[in-house]
């Protein structure tokens, strides 16, 4: 089976799903047909880049303290 490439927009847009939209990582995945793992890679990968909290400042506390 070959390996699925995905641009940049894409795996951004599937990114911010996860972190802006608040939607999980297992809703995300299925609506894109991706991998539950290649999607929380590229979670984990983007919350690593960024030099500011992704976790909404808007959450209540006990739900960002599991998001952190």
């Amino acid at each position: 089976m070959a390996k699925r490439v995905y641009s940049d927009e894409f795996k951004q847009a599937a990114v911010e799903q996860v972190i802006v939209g608040r939607h999980t990582m297992v809703e995300i995945s299925k609506r894109l047909g991706i991998n539950y793992q290649t999607l929380r890679q590229w979670v984990d990968d983007a919350r690593l880049a960024s030099p500011v909290s992704t976790v909404p400042k808007e959450l209540p506390i006990e739900h960002r303290y599991r998001e952190l």
